[in-house]
């Protein structure tokens, strides 16, 4: 996954309200989303 597109899925995450945001993000160790999903823990995780 490019830096790009977890840098725009990223933004969109932390645009939306709270009470809209998902509550579960799943990755996929063969399209390489580990990236997304460490920055997803990282900014979205209490």
């Amino acid at each position: 996954m490019s830096m790009v597109v977890v840098l725009r899925c990223l933004n969109l995450l932390t645009t939306m309200v709270e009470e809209n945001r998902p509550f579960l993000i799943l990755g996929d160790v063969s399209y390489s989303s580990d990236s997304m999903i460490r920055e997803c823990e990282n900014r979205f995780i209490r």
